[in-house]
């Protein structure tokens, strides 16, 4: 078995073949007889089963792979371990130090992972399917919603401290190093955040009581955190798909209970490497219930075509065409603008977008391409600009889904078809990827100067009718444990 530190996946590869590849080297790194008893350790130590510690440090090890360059984190690196030392046993430190005594607190709905006022938002409408909620969060959130904050791992549960510091700041330090000296790999990475997972969630879930526990990155999911919510009393586990699928970034070991996808065909299996998901449930975007269909919509102005685009793209790049593919799409843009410069086109960036891509500036640069940065239809998001652009497009925007899924067209923009990390070889995406510039100006003087008509087939295979999401998640929740 090779250091960790030494295994890299050829971005020559296809994207299927190198989540595959990776999938297998975490597989095989875990099944080493130095990291098994690692394992074995922490779980007899934690009391945490051994299946769950594994899964958690696989989901661990997958997150922290750089799809950029196709090796692990340079934090894996046995040179680094002495800085990780000090860092394990300041935390241990501060864990302690800030450790507090608090009332317990019961309720039906518990929403972990909101970051903000605005994610705690999208959830009014579910919140009041249930008789009670706690959001948990990391910030002060509106008062308006019942909250619970948990910052820094600060006021961790006493009775769970205390017994066990020595403990851990005395044997699980050294089995710790003793396994990264073994395996050249610094161990203690893995080590402290499956430690302050444990810590974390066995302080909120002795404290919250929740009966349904449900947050909104599906790609954050931890086994830890879904058996010690069950060991308190939880009934059922679930998240939400809010992104279309990476298969080299966000398709990695998930698991829940319940799997609310956008649409019938946006969560296919063989999208996803190390899946520990009971049941996928078609629901709709929670996004777009809350930011178009319950919400005051704000007018905005209309364009013959609009693209829209995501935040740092070029993060995700994991074959060698990818960047280049990313670009050339900019440049079909700034061609269509050239040979139609009455068409008044825009670039709609997410709300409060600060990355400046020089490269993509120069590319539009002397043409009428507008770049829409500012807040302005924040409330709306990017949908009333989508759904008033006579023409929309987009690298990987999840709004296409949610476009097509409402009978608005929206095309994908893949030069060479070779964007399969974002749009698989399904295909159900095919009718709507557009793969050369010829296909895209073809499509656009059809739809915009010949009044071409598209028929939407099978939209729900992309985003089902999403004015009652909430509605459907609550009744499913219920449901799954048997509740009138």
């Amino acid at each position: 078995m090779q250091n960790i530190n030494s295994f890299k996946i050829s971005k020559k590869l296809d994207v299927y073949v190198q989540a595959d590849e990776l999938n297998s080297y975490i597989k095989n790194f875990i099944n080493q007889s130095a990291a098994k008893k690692f394992i074995s350790y922490l779980s007899r130590s934690t009391n945490i089963p051994e299946e769950t510690i594994e899964y958690e440090t696989k989901q661990y090890l997958s997150s922290q792979f750089e799809y950029v360059n196709g090796r692990f984190s340079k934090k894996f690196k046995i040179i680094n371990i002495f800085k990780s030392i000090f860092v394990y046993l300041s935390s241990l430190v501060w864990i302690f130090f800030f450790s507090k005594n608090k009332k317990k607190i019961n309720c039906d709905l518990l929403i972990d992972e909101v970051t903000s006022d605005e994610e705690a938002s999208r959830f009014s409408s579910l919140i009041k399917e249930f008789k009670t909620h706690v959001i948990i969060s990391k910030k002060d959130i509106n008062k308006k919603f019942n909250y619970y904050k948990f910052d820094s791992m600060k006021g961790c549960a006493r009775s769970i401290i205390f017994p066990n510091f020595f403990k851990y700041f005395f044997s699980y330090l050294f089995m710790t190093i003793k396994s990264s000296i073994i395996l050249k790999t610094n161990f203690f990475t893995i080590a402290l955040h499956v430690l302050k997972r444990i810590i974390k969630y066995d302080t909120l879930f002795s404290q919250i009581n929740g009966r349904y526990l449900l947050q909104e990155r599906h790609y954050t999911t931890s086994s830890i955190k879904n058996f010690l919510f069950k060991k308190y009393g939880g009934k059922v586990t679930a998240c939400l798909q809010k992104n279309t699928i990476h298969i080299m970034n966000n398709g990695f070991y998930i698991n829940t209970d319940l799997f609310f996808s956008l649409g019938n065909k946006t969560t296919e299996l063989e999208n996803f490497r190390g899946l520990e998901v009971k049941k996928f449930i078609p629901v709709g975007s929670l996004f777009m219930e809350s930011k178009w269909f319950f919400t005051k919509r704000i007018d905005v102005p209309e364009y013959d075509i609009l693209n829209i685009c995501s935040s740092n793209l070029l993060n995700f790049s994991t074959h060698e065409s990818y960047e280049l593919d990313y670009y050339e799409h900019y440049k079909w843009m700034a061609k269509i603008s050239s040979e139609y410069p009455e068409l008044k086109i825009a670039l709609k960036y997410p709300a409060g977008y600060k990355v400046v891509d020089k490269k993509e500036i120069e590319i539009i640069k002397n043409t009428g391409i507008e770049r829409i940065t500012t807040g302005v239809g924040r409330e709306n998001y990017s949908y009333g600009y989508a759904q008033k652009a006579k023409f929309i497009c987009a690298w990987n925007s999840t709004v296409i889904y949610e476009m097509l899924g409402h009978n608005k067209v929206g095309f994908f923009l893949d030069p060479g078809g070779r964007n399969t990390v974002w749009m698989h070889k399904n295909n159900y995406n095919d009718p709507w990827r557009l793969k050369s510039y010829e296909e895209f100006k073809k499509k656009v003087e059809g739809i915009l100067f010949s009044d071409e008509k598209v028929k939407v087939d099978n939209s729900q295979n992309f985003c089902i009718d999403s004015n009652n999401v909430s509605k459907k998640i609550s009744e499913n929740l219920y449901n799954y444990v048997g509740v009138a």
